[in-house]
């Protein structure tokens, strides 16, 4: 009994993660740019590098999804990015 416990558990965390990662993917694969989108077509390219840049959208997309998930396990609600 407690082995089929253990393995549910185990089974729920690994679903959980894939589908934290397939979400990520879809949204990285999206056509546009968030900060494009949020400024809109008057911004100028220095003001579009500076909010990528404060949304983190410069790094890496593996190392975004790496600090989210890290985030995600330590950062109480209040505090994460995406409650700004």
């Amino acid at each position: 009994m407690a082995k089929l416990i253990v393995n549910r558990l185990l089974l729920g965390v690994l679903t959980l993660f894939a589908v934290s990662v397939l979400i990520f993917v879809c949204t990285q694969i999206l056509p546009g740019d968030v900060a494009s989108a949020v400024l809109g077509q008057g911004a100028t390219p220095e003001a579009l590098v500076i909010f990528r840049r404060e949304l983190g959208l410069d790094v890496p997309a593996h190392l975004r999804y790496w600090n989210w998930l890290v985030c995600a396990m330590r950062c109480p609600m209040r505090q994460r990015p995406s409650s700004r």
